[in-house]
């Protein structure tokens, strides 16, 4: 006869239904453990394991310190809040111990090698790896493609194995006399540089390279790889401090724009993401969950009594890599998911060995993800695949990858970092090589011209998205020293950026496009660029105010007039809006260096730019802008581009910010904009 369902725990979802959270106290624990509710035992010894206070100082006023968190089918997370201290400890049924999983909720899981280099790991890694290859390429949907030797890329480090008298592995760099127009199959390597430079090539140590490259000169991580590539059955692999000549501008500016290629050729790619530099190594002991936590083994008593206890191991939860954060901890774990270039290079691959502070992963197009702990195939959900729905087998569309580069992955990349913020495109030319080939269109500094009204509506974030983290975002961009692209690009602001929902209504339409590219990669770094828009266009007043409140929340108050008249009368309707970068007064008059404006436009009144002084000095008051609605929809959002006079030349505008409001009524909208005139400008 079943145990009726406990009150305190539910039972942890042993009679179906929804995925709950119970939120018990120690004293409610102790309690229904007392009265026979084998879980309530079970989570009470896991919580004592791990804090043997608790029992002592249960009767403290503060006794709800722990949140039970049931996931159904797929495991039991105890979340722990004591004076701050943050916990959350998954319960597992141990394999090998057990035929079977203990309860719906205590999943059959594997315990994580203590060493990552670990002889169990390697053959993991290369049981994964032979299933990609041989059984993958046969699904009928989510297929990987075939593993087969490709082109080599310019410069491939050569691993020697020897004669067998040495351990040590004998290494040298190819160079295009020996690669060109040879086939095989190589891996490559992603990794942070870190603040210490790793091994380089450069054009004095060229020819050295070529002839050997000595192992005990190779940084740590580098050998690992290497080892790891050896292991597995590989004689080439690919390390861009190695393989591209560092000094020689050129040559660096040919690689990056091949880096899709290179990436995208290689059977598989190698992800240092536990090592912080080059020097640091990845094939490492793993360090702890968290000081003084001890990972262990409670019991769980049998539903009868002539059974044995079943073993139940806890552990702090993992935080897989692609979560890219152990939320319970509080922290990045893992320094690789920081940066940029990395970013593009687990995109750009078609397969993945991730290699992760807690435990080795491999990722693929066919099942998504598997890990070590063994919680199985992730399923079909490699989110940045930009060639099959995730339906079925079908060839993405334009719309739903344009979709795709906005919503996803300029969101995500916006996260990482850079050493260097003249790389903002060409650490992500790679992919935009991808998004060009499915989509034949023209690329303009992160934008696409098919796509151009969505692609402008970005916004600086201003809320941290996972309300775990916490994390103070500002509501304002901050704009780089040095030009790096336009201002109607998000690649101008350091920042993060999310995209507001893509419309289709519009009421602007492009005219024109153009960007002039520095080196070799045409969609790497530009020079210049600017767009052609053609819409209706009101004049505006924006408030800078450095001692209003909310100024310092970079929230700023805007008019847009409904006459044409300079000066502020209070005819017009007041709105707010969020700039990119900082404001700050400009030395030209609003209008006056706009000849591509109306004679009616022209304003005596100081216009507004982006700031580019760090000391902002000036008066309160209001600055001339002008506004370019770009949608219009009754009875829903409409939105509209700010611009402000540009120093980059006459005539033309640079983009302060993007106003969205909601509109309640079509007459509200049709008077904010009745005066309006339809015009084109020129925004850089």
């Amino acid at each position: 006869m079943a145990n009726p369902e406990c009150q305190t725990c539910g039972n942890l979802g042993e009679f179906g239904g929804a995925s709950e959270a119970y939120k018990p106290s120690v004293r409610e624990l102790l309690g229904s453990a007392t009265n026979g509710c084998r879980y309530c035992h079970l989570v009470l010894d896991v919580v004592t394991a791990i804090d043997a206070d608790v029992l002592l100082d249960y009767r403290n006023p503060d006794t709800n310190i722990l949140s039970l968190v049931v996931a159904m089918a797929e495991s039991l997370h105890i979340y722990i809040n004591k004076g701050g201290k943050k916990l959350l400890v998954d319960c597992y049924t141990p394999q090998g111990l057990n035929a079977e999983a203990a309860h719906r909720s205590l999943p059959l899981l594997l315990d994580v090698e203590p060493v990552a280099g670990s002889k169990t790991n390697l053959l993991t890694a290369r049981k994964w790896m032979e299933e990609c290859f041989h059984d993958h390429p046969k699904y009928k949907n989510h297929k990987c493609p075939v593993a087969a030797p490709t082109a080599l890329p310019k410069r491939i480090i050569h691993i020697i194995t020897g004669d067998g008298k040495s351990s040590v592995l004998k290494l040298k760099l190819l160079d295009s006399e020996e690669t060109l127009g040879v086939s095989g199959m190589y891996v490559a390597l992603s990794y942070s540089w870190g603040r210490v430079q790793p091994l380089k090539t450069e054009k004095a140590t060229l020819r050295e390279r070529k002839q050997d490259i000595s192992w005990s000169t190779l940084p740590k991580t580098f050998q690992d790889a290497v080892t790891v590539a050896n292991f597995l059955g590989f004689s080439y692999i690919w390390i861009d401090s190695l393989c591209i000549v560092q000094d020689d501008s050129s040559d660096w500016d040919e690689q990056a724009a091949l880096m899709a290629n290179i990436y995208e050729n290689a059977a598989f790619a190698i992800l240092a993401v536990s090592a912080a530099s080059s020097h640091d190594g990845f094939l490492k002991v793993r360090p702890r969950l968290a000081e003084g936590i001890a990972e262990g083994t409670v019991l769980l008593a049998p539903k009868e009594s002539c059974s044995s206890p079943i073993p139940i191991r806890f552990r702090l939860e993992l935080g897989h890599y692609d979560i890219g954060m152990n939320w319970a901890l509080g922290r990045i774990q893992d320094p690789l998911s920081f940066r940029a270039w990395a970013f593009q290079e687990r995109m750009l691959a078609k397969r993945a060995l991730i290699f992760s502070t807690y435990e080795l992963l491999w990722e693929c197009h066919s099942i998504g993800w598997k890990c070590e702990c063994g919680f199985g195939d992730w399923g079909y959900n490699h989110q940045y695949n930009m060639e099959e729905s995730r339906t079925g087998g079908s060839l993405l569309d334009s719309r739903t990858i344009f979709q795709h580069w906005r919503e996803s992955i300029i969101r995500d990349y916006t996260k990482k970092r850079l050493t260097y913020g003249s790389d903002k495109l060409p650490a992500l030319s790679g992919v935009a090589d991808i998004v060009q080939r499915r989509t034949k269109d023209q690329y303009i500094a992160g934008l696409w011209k098919k796509d151009i009204l969505n692609c402008l509506c970005w916004r600086v974030s201003c809320e941290p998205e996972d309300p775990i983290r916490q994390l103070p975002l500002e509501c304002v961009g901050v704009m780089t020293e040095e030009y790096r692209a336009p201002s109607f690009s998000w690649a101008s602001v350091d920042n993060e950026i999310h995209y507001l929902p893509g419309m289709a209504r519009w009421t602007a339409q492009l005219t024109d496009l153009h960007s002039i590219h520095v080196g070799l990669n045409p969609l790497g770094r530009v020079s210049d660029a600017w767009i052609t828009l053609d819409g209706l266009v009101a004049p505006a007043w924006v408030r800078l105010s450095p001692c209003d409140p909310d100024w310092k929340t970079n929230k700023l108050q805007l008019r847009i007039l409904q006459v044409f008249e300079p000066g502020i009368d209070g005819s017009g309707v007041c709105c707010s809006f969020y700039p990119d970068v900082k404001l700050e007064p400009s030395p030209m008059r609003g209008g006056s260096n706009a000849r591509r404006t109306p004679n009616s436009f022209s304003s005596t009144w100081p216009g507004v730019q982006r700031a580019r002084s760090k000391e902002q000095q000036f008066a309160d008051g209001w600055y001339f802008c002008w506004c370019l609605q770009l949608s219009d929809v009754p009875y829903s959002f409409s939105r509209t581009l700010i611009l402000g006079c540009s120093h980059r030349g006459p005539g033309v505008l640079e983009r302060l910010g993007l106003m969205q409001t909601l509109n309640l009524s079509s007459l509200e909208w049709t008077e904010r904009w009745k005066k309006a005139t339809r015009m084109r400008v020129t925004i850089v």
